[in-house]
């Protein structure tokens, strides 16, 4: 719905290098140009009110999926009654039958979207079994916030996790899309021995935390500091080891690895960023427009057969079933004996 952040438009967008450039290689156009330019620039600034309305009417009908969205929580967490479960809809021929509810249901539902899957670890499995709902809430300003309800589990404090985007009030220059803004998240309040965005490793008779790659790095705040590593390690298919972070937590650059060239980092930092922050936002619409309102096809995998084969050729997503079961069992076994 949305492009990456670039320069903030007024009443006319701001005319690039390229047909500046373009301009000057053509100067007897240049009159038809310009003109073609104002009118570019007005069907722009409709399309940008489009999507605030778009936007609007989200936010309008959101307010009628509240109600449905909360009986859908009981049913999953085995808390629904007759009525608002609406076990009778699904004719389902054990009314007891769901009272255990679904345990692991949304960790399963993001297992199976290509895009979401792609950031889940192995070890992260057994917080996100923790997962009771995912939700969204619209903001005063153009925007979105998530929230991630979670069960006592053995990896955070936090009950919830919240990660907040805000688009910019000015329209993309190129498209008239709503620009992206700011993406920010809540601070994990880590139990001792299990961040699972790092790992402890002993160098010069000194503990260091070193980055690893894991989907709660999606609740961090894009900043220069750690873009680019995490940018690299996507790119690279492997896991962020050029950056390291002392034992506080705070994020400092490994001036020691061999190879490295200040200049060339400083320069991609800007780069870094944006890919971070369009990583974020890709990331937290795909929870808004597909895995919140399809979560239960998610969860059967059926809506992953509608997924393109661009979509998905690099995910790992694998229909109707975990990549780790085990797991899954075991999150099956402790929630068994919770009240959900």
């Amino acid at each position: 719905m949305a492009t990456k952040e670039q320069n903030n438009s007024s009443a006319k967008p701001k005319v690039s290098e390229f047909f500046q450039e373009f301009l000057k290689q053509n100067p007897k156009e240049e009159k038809p140009l310009r003109q073609l330019f104002d009118l570019h620039s007005s069907q722009l600034d409709i399309a940008h009110r489009h999507q605030l309305e778009i936007l609007e009417l989200e936010k309008k009908y959101h307010r009628q999926y509240v109600d449905l969205y909360a009986k859908r929580t009981a049913v999953v967490n085995g808390a629904a009654t007759e009525d608002g479960g609406k076990r009778d809809s699904v004719h389902s021929s054990d009314a007891k039958a769901s009272s255990r509810g679904l345990p692991g249901f949304w960790l399963r539902a993001m297992r199976n979207n290509p895009l979401i899957s792609r950031d889940i670890t192995k070890d992260d499995e057994a917080a996100l079994a923790k997962l009771k709902d995912v939700r969204i809430e619209y903001l005063r300003r153009p925007g979105f916030r998530l929230q991630f309800d979670f069960d006592e589990n053995d990896f955070f404090t936090n009950t919830t996790l919240k990660k907040s985007f805000t688009y910019q009030r000015d329209a993309d220059d190129f498209t008239g899309e709503l620009a992206y803004g700011d993406a920010k998240g809540d601070k994990i309040r880590w139990k001792r021995g299990k961040n699972l965005t790092e790992k402890t490793a002993e160098e010069d008779g000194e503990t260091v935390s070193i980055s690893v790659e894991s989907f709660f790095d999606f609740f961090d705040t894009p900043s220069k500091e750690d873009a680019e590593a995490k940018r690299a390690a996507k790119l690279n298919g492997s896991r962020p080891a050029d950056s390291e972070t002392t034992t506080n937590g705070n994020q400092k650059e490994n001036d020691a690895q061999n190879g490295n060239d200040d200049d060339d980092s400083s320069s991609d930092a800007g780069s870094a960023l944006e890919w971070a922050l369009e990583h974020d936002f890709d990331m937290g619409e795909e929870f808004k427009e597909k895995l919140i309102p399809h979560a239960l096809y998610w969860y059967t995998g059926e809506a992953a057969l509608y997924e393109s084969d661009d979509e998905s050729e690099d995910g790992e997503c694998v229909v109707g079933e975990l990549r780790e079961e085990g797991e899954i069992d075991d999150g099956k076994e402790e929630r068994g004996g919770e009240s959900g």
